[in-house]
């Protein structure tokens, strides 16, 4: 079966060749080359002519194909698509082996075929030289390089006795894909190109090209990993370029901004970090930096910043960053599932393609990380037990931690630790002449020294100290010096116990020289627990307008207070934020407190508001109260700017339900976690889901609110059915149902009937999935609610449909799919439609179901619902194969395959790769 996607290349022109070549089909339209046809001067053609065929079969088709992929440096290896043209033959179906995503370790022993170059070949001058060769099993092994290698000795070589005059091939024309057997009759694996060392074969290896070879394009995912886990990447193989069911996996660049102004010095320390992790560096995959005595602010996250910017051609798949608030005195550390589920947003992956447990999204996060050149960046750590979740496995991946911890846990897993020390007397003068100038350090030496001294030589205090000098240019240096000199009302030394330390001082002067509109922004700014914070934040905070926010924020930018991370994104150092929030208790009483946080959490909750509406408009709403004149309210003008708000914000939402909750908001936290669901439920978060309604619900009880706490456990209930926790999930619905009916409200008994059939669909019983939409239905109609008794409806053909009712399926789906286009619900639409052709199937009307399929995998596309979409097409698969149509049931099904792995490994895969097994065995059945 494998020399049956052997391909001949020949020039397409009349450009003279040097050589030919031969390739290996991987798709129905892809060619994988190791020999690509050159000219005479040795220069690659981008376009040839294929050949396609087994000469068994009789004369080959021809058609045109284009090179669109080369491996960098090397003109022969090479990816090819079929292009045909008018009057070309039909391109013949394709059933060739699936491409091995496995891992190979250095104990295993594999055998291989050889296509196109099975070992060597002897001819004399002017002999013809064979094009193909039928090949043999050859034994494989891992080399110290990790790359699969084969010795030939067992060939004869040139010039033995004999043998003299004879020329040598060394076999190497074709594609040379190989089947590997993994010695208990494993099936055949597409697992790489194979190329020799050199033209002479002097080494007598040949070499299989590994990941690293492979990964300058996420469209072309043809590879091997030597070791670590497979790379979740689509090989798009379908005709027309990227398939529809290829991943855009995008390239992070999250580094922030490299401050080159507040750097100095570290050149030793730059200097290791390049030896530890840079082109050089060995086996050691995690580097910890930490700081005498775990100090704040002497520059470890500079130094990383700094290091990472500088090195950033040696990860061409990008950089992830994140602070991991380790210290944050306002709130908890980062949890590392939200920081890994971070990072899978930040590759660009659609939602409905991250699974949605913590331990299933981890695996993908390695997995997605393996084998990529790529530096993860995890700043501000608590200890060793926080980073070590968030490590990937990857060696080919360079880990930076910092953390005011000293990390030797990471030690025993290959790290290597650099600690700083404060910074030395030639780089802080340094650090102070690049921003008050050179003169006026040579002007006052001594206050110069001074402002060292009290300043501890730490980065971070020295540049709050120059930047307040920069700012006042006459002010003598010496003003400055005695201002510090007084450390008795300041900072405290910090937990070192050593005053040289301290920052208070610095901190307790920048803030006495703010004006009177920044000092007050920088104490509020401290009520704030989250890590970030935007403009209309901080404005609503202060009660102020936005152009005053601006002129606020700008200050204390520039006196080094905040920073700005991107263009209207602001943070505070753990120590100044630490120093925010005391100031505030100290300086503003317990009203302007209450009121600043009032405000704080009437934005959120009403930008949240503003966004959910943005992304689900044909949901019943909530009634808030109106929004405070004092608040800052965001617009969004469409869907993206609304989830790419709720992106920004939901640690930030999140937090803030935590904080009303302990100060007995209770209506803002049902509210704000009622406006955080449609995010959750479209980005699958579902343990976030379930967290924010569990305080809804606890909020609506502490309020007494029956109709709350109805519409809040079954919220609740939702979450709990997608974790596939249904004991839970049928409690809340149970508890959600009882105060509907006690309260009489016919809308809300409508909407959890319709929860009850989904959750016990997800049980597995659809007679009473059935009889539970129904009867929502009838309560929709009652109280004339047309929306959500056709929403309903597309559903209920569903479970009559698993449940064996296809003739009230197909009544119940024809009906939904008019009421909801009729209603412009498109997003129903497609599942009614999906439903709708599912029952034609089963009725015996493949034919006709297609057509339904085809419309709704259509929508599903346009709704960017990969998901769904991949259920559509494994009913379309199975429609093709009812109709006798193999090659179109194997491609729909590959596709849906294709999605499902993306997703993680969907339980649903395993039901897609029976389907492909079982109806191959069946052609071989045939054909035998």
């Amino acid at each position: 079966m494998i020399a049956d996607h052997l391909v001949d290349i020949r020039a397409g022109t009349a450009t003279k060749v040097r050589k030919a070549g031969s390739g290996y089909r991987v798709g129905p339209s892809l060619i994988l080359t190791a020999d690509h046809t050159v000219t005479e001067d040795g220069a690659p053609l981008d376009r040839v002519e294929v050949r396609l065929g087994h000469p068994a079969d009789g004369p080959p088709l021809r058609f045109r194909a284009t090179r669109v992929w080369a491996r960098p440096g090397d003109r022969d290896v090479a990816l090819l698509r079929i292009q045909p043209g008018p009057g070309d033959p039909a391109l013949p179906p394709y059933a060739g082996p699936p491409v091995l995503w496995g891992a190979l370790t250095g104990s295993r022993r594999v055998s291989y075929t050889g296509i196109g170059f099975p070992g060597f070949a002897e001819y004399t001058q002017g002999e013809r030289v064979p094009e193909q060769l039928s090949g043999g099993l050859n034994p494989l092994s891992i080399g110290p390089d990790g790359v699969l290698v084969a010795d030939q000795d067992a060939y004869p070589r040139p010039n033995e006795p004999g043998r003299e005059g004879r020329h040598w091939w060394a076999g190497v024309s074709g594609a040379a894909v190989f089947a590997v057997d993994d010695a208990q009759g494993g099936e055949d694996l597409l697992i790489g190109v194979v190329v020799t060392d050199d033209d002479v074969f002097s080494n007598r290896r040949l070499r299989v090209l590994t990941a690293a070879s492979f990964c300058d394009d996420d469209e072309f995912a043809l590879q091997l990993i030597a070791d670590g886990q497979p790379v979740p990447r689509v090989c798009p193989f379908e005709p027309g370029g990227r398939g529809t069911n290829a991943v855009e996996v995008r390239v992070p660049r999250q580094l922030p901004a490299d401050l080159v102004g507040q750097f100095v010095g570290r050149e030793a320390e730059l200097t290791a970090l390049s030896g530890l992790l840079g082109e050089a560096a060995g086996d050691a995959p995690v580097v910890a930096i930490s700081a005498i005595g775990g100090t704040a602010g002497i520059g470890k996250s500079a130094l990383a910043i700094r290091w990472s910017h500088a090195s950033t051609e040696q990860f061409p798949d990008g950089q992830l960053y994140v602070n991991l608030r380790g210290f944050d005195p306002g709130g908890e550390p980062l949890r590392p599932e939200l920081v890994i589920r971070g990072f899978l947003d930040a590759f660009g992956l659609p939602p409905d393609r991250i699974p949605s447990g913590v331990e299933a999204q981890a695996a993908f996060y390695r997995t997605l990380l393996s084998g990529k050149r790529l530096l993860l960046v995890l700043d501000n750590a608590r200890n060793v037990d926080h980073v070590r979740p968030m490590l990937p496995g990857s060696p080919t991946v360079k880990v930076l931690v910092t953390s005011r911890d000293n990390l030797v846990g990471l030690v025993p897993m290959g790290a290597r630790l650099i600690t700083l020390d404060t910074l030395g007397d030639d780089d802080s003068v340094a650090l102070l002449a690049r921003a008050v100038g050179a003169d006026r350090i040579e002007a006052e030496p001594t206050a110069a020294a001074e402002l060292i001294r009290w300043c501890g030589r730490l980065p971070l205090a020295l540049a709050v100290v120059a930047a307040r000098a920069a700012e006042r240019p006459t002010f003598p240096l010496q003003l400055l010096a005695d201002e510090l000199r007084d450390e008795h009302a300041r900072l405290d030394a910090l937990e070192t116990g050593d005053s040289l330390t301290s920052v208070r001082s610095v901190f307790s002067w920048s803030y006495s020289v703010l004006s009177t509109r920044a000092a007050r922004m920088f104490r509020l700014l401290g009520l704030a627990t989250g890590a970030d914070f935007g403009l209309h934040a901080a404005a609503s905070i202060a009660g102020l307008d936005l152009g005053d926010t601006r002129a606020a924020l700008s200050e204390l930018t520039r006196a080094h207070m905040i920073s700005e991370m991107t263009p209207g994104r602001y943070s505070f150092h753990d120590l100044l934020r630490a120093y925010a929030a005391e100031t505030a208790a100290k300086e503003a009483d317990a009203e302007e407190r209450h009121e600043a946080g009032s405000r704080l959490l009437g934005f959120y909750l009403h930008s949240a508001f503003r966004a959910e509406r943005r992304l689900y408009p044909h949901r019943d709403t909530i009634v808030l109260a109106p929004a405070p004149a004092t608040i800052s309210l965001q617009e969004f003008p469409d869907y993206a700017a609304a989830m790419d708000w709720f992106l920004l914000e939901h640690a930030n939402l999140r937090d803030a339900i935590r904080n009303a909750s302990e100060l007995g908001h209770d209506v803002q936290v049902w509210q704000l976690a009622w406006c955080m669901s449609t995010f959750l439920d479209r980005h699958m978060q579902w343990r976030d889901y379930a967290d924010t309604q569990q305080a809804a619900v606890h909020a609506a009880h502490r309020l007494g609110d029956s109709a709350v706490q109805a519409l809040t456990h079954r919220l609740l209930a939702t979450a709990f059915t997608f974790l596939r926790e249904h004991e839970k999930a049928d409690e809340n619905l149970a508890a959600a149902l009882r105060l509907f009916v006690a309260a009489g409200d016919g809308t809300g008994q409508a909407r959890t009937y319709f929860n009850i059939a989904l959750s016990q669909e997800r049980q597995g019983r659809f007679a009473e999935a059935a009889e539970s939409a129904a009867r929502s239905i009838t309560i929709y109609r009652s109280v004339g609610h047309d929306m959500g008794a056709a929403r309903v409806r597309a559903h209920l053909g569903w479970y009559q449909a698993l449940n064996g009712q296809l003739e009230d399926a197909l009544a119940s789906c024809e009906r939904a799919v008019a009421e909801l286009r009729e209603l412009g619900n498109r997003w129903e639409e497609s599942h009614a439609a999906h439903h709708l052709g599912y029952a034609h199937h089963h009725l015996g009307r493949p034919a006709m179901a297609l057509e339904f399929y085809a419309y709704a995998a259509g929508l599903f596309e346009e709704l960017n619902d990969p998901y769904h979409r991949s259920r559509v097409l494994v009913n379309q698969g199975d429609a093709h194969s009812a109709l006798g149509d193999r090659g179109a049931a194997v491609l729909a099904w590959r596709r849906a395959a294709e999605i499902l792995t993306d997703l993680g490994g969907h339980p649903d895969l395993d039901k897609v790769k029976s389907r492909i097994a079982q109806l191959n065995a069946t052609a071989d059945q045939a054909r035998s």
